[in-house]
């Protein structure tokens, strides 16, 4: 019997071609490198608004995703000291300032507005007295209502904190031990020393003028009760 694979020698191999790779290789780089030029180009035309509202200033300034910082801008605060260890401000201005500064920030950056795709704040840690209908209600002894904001260096309450701390209520050890005059609880009773009868009470307070539309604020302390 004859060897089968005598015959296998007389197989022709010519018409094999070998398959390309450089092509498949040559696809994958480019794929790869236009996926990067995307990625860079989207973080580059993307962009959020930054806002810092501080004591005397609101800015706001355009990063782009990738971190470049593409416009800012400034604008003033006002700041009322009717009297020593009084500090107070006006929340409709803080939010009138915010906005002028937020647009012109925006005007002035070489991207359309469409590109902005977020927005983050942080704000002074003031006390805002709010209304049930959401209006400023005043903390002056004057009673203005341009006056609706207790600076976190006001100082009026100093009594109110030592009344606090005297209590030496268990939760005092989640700050420190005792308040500070500047914080919220002890400014919260010492407003309630100031409004007169016919002066309507606030419904509540908040922490930030830029922030309290957007939260809800914290119910009005039972000191008002007093």
């Amino acid at each position: 019997m004859a060897d089968p694979r005598s015959d296998m020698g007389s197989i022709p191999r010519t018409d094999t071609v070998p398959i390309p790779r450089t092509n498949t290789a040559s696809a994958s780089v480019d794929a790869r490198t236009n996926t990067a030029t995307v990625g860079a180009d989207a973080r580059t035309n993307t962009a959020s608004v930054g806002v810092d509202v501080g004591s005397g200033s609101v800015r706001a300034a355009v990063f782009d995703h990738r971190g470049n910082r593409r416009a800012e801008a400034v604008r003033p605060i006002q700041q009322f000291n009717p009297r020593t260890d009084f500090y107070e401000q006006s929340s409709a201005d803080i939010w009138q300032q915010t906005c002028a500064a937020v647009r012109q920030a925006v005007a002035e950056c070489d991207l359309p507005p469409d590109a902005i795709t977020g927005i983050g704040f942080d704000a002074t840690c003031s006390l805002v007295a709010v209304g049930t209908a959401g209006n400023p209600i005043s903390i002056a002894e004057d009673a203005d209502t341009a006056h609706d904001i207790v600076m976190w260096m006001d100082h009026r309450a100093v009594a109110e904190a030592a009344e606090i701390n005297a209590t030496h209520d268990p939760t005092l050890a989640y700050v420190g031990g005792e308040v500070s005059v500047e914080m919220e609880l002890p400014n919260c009773c010492g407003c309630a020393g100031i409004f007169l009868p016919a002066t309507p009470r606030p419904g509540g307070f908040s922490i930030s003028p830029t922030t309290w539309s957007g939260a809800p604020v914290v119910p009005t302390s039972p000191a008002f009760a007093r």
